[in-house]
C-alpha cells in the first residue's frame, strides 16, 4: 500500500507546493504510524506534507494512542480529537464515540504530547461510530466544544 501511494502523493505534494498549499494526510483506518512515517520519508517534503491526526484511528489499526501521537506530533497540522467508550477498538467502524471527556481516551495526555511538540494548529471535534442507541449528536458536539475550551492551552 505504501509503495503504491508514493508516486500519487509526490504528484499531489508537488502540485500543492506550486500553489503554496500544505496537505494533511489523515491517519485513517488503513494506515499505521509506521506507514505514514514511511510515506513522509519517501516523499521528503515536510514543508508541504503533514498529518491530520485522528487519535481513535491510531488504536483502530493497532497502534498505541500515546505512542502514535508522540510519533506523529512533529508532523501534525490539525487534530480530529475523539473520545470513545471502552471496548475493542478494532471492530468494524471503530469503537463507539462519545463526547470529549466522557470516554476512556487520555485526551489531556494527548494534548500535552502535542503541546510539548510545539503543535499550535486547529483541534476539531469529531464523532464517528455512535453505537446502536439513539444519541443527541448536537448535544455531544456542544459538550465536546465546552471540554475543548476548558482543556486546550492558550486563549
Amino acid at each position: 500500500l505504501v509503495r503504491r501511494l508514493i508516486a500519487p502523493m509526490q504528484r499531489a505534494v508537488d502540485y500543492a507546493a506550486e500553489r503554496g498549499v500544505r496537505l494533511a494526510l489523515e491517519n485513517h483506518g488503513d494506515l499505521r504510524v509506521e506507514d505514514i512515517l514511511g510515506i513522509f520519508e519517501r516523499v521528503g517534503r515536510p514543508d508541504v506534507l503533514g498529518v491530520c491526526l485522528d487519535n481513535v484511528n491510531l488504536i483502530r489499526v493497532g497502534d498505541d494512542m500515546a505512542a502514535g501521537t508522540r510519533a506523529l506530533a512533529p508532523y501534525t497540522l490539525l487534530v480530529q480529537l475523539k473520545d470513545h467508550l471502552a471496548g475493542d477498538p478494532t471492530v468494524w467502524g471503530g469503537p463507539v464515540c462519545t463526547a470529549l471527556g466522557e470516554g476512556v481516551a487520555d485526551l489531556d495526555g494527548l494534548i500535552a504530547i502535542l503541546s510539548e511538540a510545539g503543535f499550535g494548529g486547529p483541534v476539531c471535534v469529531e464523532l464517528a461510530s455512535l453505537g446502536p442507541d439513539d444519541v443527541d449528536e448536537l448535544a455531544m458536539v456542544e459538550r465536546s466544544v465546552a471540554w475543548l475550551r476548558a482543556h486546550l492551552p492558550g486563549d
